[in-house]
Parts: structure tokens; sequence; C-alpha cells
């Protein structure tokens, strides 16, 4: 949600209290997790400040130092629950999304949005600029939605909103195009890198292979000089 990529996830979806679904973690860091959870999702900007969740954990009666949980943070960051946001936050990472959906569905149901675009449940993304219009898209269906936009008229500055029909706002459909372009770009360079280094594999046995050949030539030779002496 926070970038343009894709993620394809193997999932259990009949567990979805986190103390259930990983049981590598205390019931301590689960509550401590859940509670990241709420923070984020119940928050207008799908967004924490590691210093809030802290100040949060604190509050519930949850005796902890600020080393310690420093180093549960840095876990769930490891472990892909979570990742940095913007302006020294944390958001969901896509994990996290994809494994609690059936608890976030159940439990948030106020707080979180369908996409426009696949329908699937989304925490962060774009919205419509018209504030009377509940349109949020992925980024990444937002990208393949501005590019047909982009593919199927000569009028590339308009962008219009799939339900309402206003004109998108220019900073994020540029934003979106903008890092699509660039994984593209990405995406076309390697199979270049990848045929030249295959050319140059090539080249290397091409050049074993004759210096094979010359090494069994002269022995041959060498062979051959030895039987004339005899």
């Amino acid at each position: 949600e926070n970038e343009n990529d894709i993620y394809f996830v193997c999932i259990q979806n009949f567990k979805p209290q986190f103390v259930k679904m990983d049981c590598s973690y205390t019931e301590k860091e689960a509550a401590i997790f859940e509670k990241i959870l709420e923070l984020i999702i119940t928050n207008d900007e799908k967004c924490i400040a590691s210093r809030v969740v802290f100040e949060s954990i604190l509050a519930n009666d949850l005796k902890m130092t600020q080393k310690e949980f420093g180093e549960i943070m840095a876990r769930f960051h490891r472990d892909k629950w979570i990742e940095s946001g913007p302006h020294n936050t944390i958001i969901l990472h896509a994990r996290a999304i994809l494994e609690m959906q059936s608890f976030i569905m159940d439990t948030y149901r106020d707080d979180i949005y369908n996409c426009q675009i696949c329908t699937r449940l989304l925490i962060r993304g774009l919205v419509c600029s018209n504030s009377s219009c509940d349109v949020h898209m992925h980024r990444s269906c937002a990208a393949r939605y501005f590019l047909r936009l982009s593919n199927s008229t000569n009028k590339k500055s308009a962008y219009p909103c799939p339900t309402c029909k206003k004109e998108w706002n220019k900073n994020d459909v540029d934003s979106v195009l903008k890092t699509t372009k660039t994984t593209n770009e990405n995406s076309d360079q390697q199979p270049t890198t990848t045929a030249v280094n295959k050319r140059q594999r090539t080249s290397r046995n091409n050049n074993n292979s004759t210096n094979n050949r010359s090494v069994r030539s002269s022995a041959r030779q060498v062979i051959s000089e030895s039987d004339d002496d005899n």
C-alpha cells in the first residue's frame, strides 16, 4: 500500500488473533502488536509515531522499559509486521494487512476501506480529492488505472475519479506514474544485464574450449614426437 509493489503471500485465515498466528511471540509482545494495530487503523493518517505507541502501552499498565520496547519494535520491523512510514512514523506492512485481514475487517469495519479497483482491503492508499466521494485505491491499482487512461487518450493530464469523475489530485497521479516508470525501467534493464552476463559466460566457455583443444593438440604433438624418437 505504501509503494507500487505487489506481494503474493500464503496465509492462514482461521486464527485471526496475532497471538494465535505466531506462537514465537509472548502474550506481552502480541498485546503490543495488537495495540499498534489499533492505533494505526483508528488514526486518520493510518500511521503512528513510536513514541505514541510507547506512551499508550504504559497507559495500559504494561510494564516495559524503553530499551525493551525498542527491541520489540525492531523485531516487528525485521519480521515484516510493520515498516517505516512518513515523518518518522510506522505503518502496517503488507504481511500484517494480509495475515490479519479477517481480524481487521471484523474489528475495525468503520475505519477501513475497500479499493475501488480490486475491491480488497485497503488501509492506506490514494483517496479522491472530492470530499463527498469515498473512493480509495491501492497505489498499485491506481497505477494500472492511470496508465490505462494514459494509453486511451491523448489528453494525458485528464485523470478523473472512476466514480465521481472529478479530476484526480495531480500530485498523486505524478507520484504513482513516476514510480511505475522507474520500476518498468529497472525491469527493462535487467534482461540486458542478464544477456551481457550470458555473453560473457559464453565467451569464457569458448575461450576455455579453445584452450582445451590447444592443450590436447599439444599433447598429441608431444606424443607423436616421442614416438618418432623411439
